[in-house]
């Protein structure tokens, strides 16, 4: 049961996510990370504080000789095995991300030193959750353990990533919250934090268990906190993310290589957009948004998930309004060929459909006009008055009376 709920929310968050990861495999990586950090530790912890208090709730330590001892083993028993349980569930979690990666034809290019050691730290920070609770459970009454194993697993990520984010202080949190589009956290940084939540946890089973190694644990735990501290945070780049391959299409797409695998999805949605304007008026090419060349026309939202929508909001602004400024003398003209190409597109004309988007619906009466006649014109009148126009367009020229 701890393991499907560990999965279940660790996969909920993905799915909220999606465009963060989905065909990337270091996106995967790092959102499942971060997904597996945000809930799981809380419920890893509460149920083993409450499997590891049974004896305790039952007073067994208080009627049975050797009880105490009984309860040690209990409780050590019960916080391991959640925290094995929450792993398997996490494990579990990742196997179905990887695979909706691959099948969406995203490749295995990954840092893996860096992932296998964010992996064992993500793993690591589960059984290290449990063992504190069952160490807590032990004694303390229940009204406090259960609220605190809730609260203080999330408050731990909160502090590390939110107000540590980028110094040593994310080292010590199990995931730093980096979306790994084209750096990644480094392969020291992930290493230290899995020796971090190795040492961490060994402090805790050994004083669980009262073992004869728990004094060793703490120089450990001592000593690999204090090569966090000199070690920092790093990041490094992701061999080949910033590549870019442009397709031989019309316009080109060009695509980094984290968002290679929705080039199928970017190219039917740019054409269906494109399919209203004759070839002439048509962006030569089209990039991403975040494209380390700094190719021209970017109109593709970072997201791996595309939205024909934004999409070709994105593109009729790139092609209608890219050149006009306040008080252009073509800016009516741009605005009323941008309320057609709303229209055409089916897209809201009251309210932006991503942030920062134009209203189209807000223009004057003369603009409103001028895309009423456009909007009338048969498919080729109007093709070739685009084609005619195209120079005006471009440098924001066009006037409304110039529509007909």
């Amino acid at each position: 049961m701890l393991a499907t709920t560990v999965a279940g929310i660790t996969l909920l968050q993905l799915h909220l996510r999606r465009g963060d990861w989905v065909g990337w495999t270091p996106g995967t990586i790092s959102a499942w990370t971060t997904a597996v950090a945000v809930g799981p530790p809380s419920v890893t912890a509460a149920v083993a504080g409450w499997w590891s208090g049974a004896p305790r709730r039952c007073g067994l330590d208080l009627w049975l000789p050797g009880a105490r001892r009984r309860q040690r083993r209990a409780a050590t028993a019960a916080a391991i095995g959640a925290g094995l349980w929450a792993a398997v569930g996490a494990l579990g979690s990742l196997a179905v991300a990887l695979c909706m990666t691959l099948v969406r034809g995203g490749a295995l290019a990954t840092p893996w030193g860096a992932t296998t050691f964010a992996v064992l730290g993500v793993i690591l920070s589960l059984l290290c959750v449990a063992a504190a609770a069952g160490l807590a459970a032990m004694h303390l009454p229940a009204g406090i353990v259960m609220p605190a194993a809730v609260v203080l697993p999330y408050m731990w990520y909160f502090v590390t990533a939110g107000y540590g984010s980028g110094t040593s202080a994310a080292t010590v949190g199990p995931a730093d919250g980096i979306v790994w589009d084209f750096v990644a956290t480094s392969t020291t940084t992930t290493a230290l934090r899995a020796l971090f939540w190795a040492a961490l946890t060994l402090v805790l089973v050994s004083a669980l268990r009262r073992s004869r190694l728990r004094h060793l644990a703490r120089w450990s735990l001592g000593a690999v906190t204090a090569l966090v501290i000199l070690g920092g945070f790093a990041t490094a780049d992701i061999p080949g993310a910033q590549d870019v391959t442009c397709d031989g299409t019309s316009p080109a797409i060009c695509l980094t290589a984290n968002q290679e695998a929705s080039r199928p999805e970017v190219t039917a949605a740019t054409q269906q957009a494109l399919s209203h304007l004759p070839a002439a008026a048509r962006l030569p090419a089209i990039s991403s948004m975040d494209s380390p060349t700094g190719a021209a026309h970017p109109v593709l939202p970072p997201s791996k998930v595309v939205d024909p929508e934004v999409l070709a909001g994105h593109i009729g602004v790139e092609t209608m309004l890219a050149g006009c400024r306040d008080g252009a003398r073509g800016r009516v003209g741009a605005e009323a060929l941008l309320h057609w190409w709303w229209t055409a597109n089916e897209l809201p004309l009251d309210e932006p459909i991503y942030p920062g988007a134009p209203i189209a619906g807000d223009l004057s009466p003369e603009a409103l006009a001028a895309s009423t006649r456009v909007a009338r014109m048969s498919a080729d009148e109007r093709d070739r008055l685009l084609t005619r126009l195209t120079p005006s367009i471009v440098s924001c020229t066009v006037r409304a009376t110039d529509l007909r």
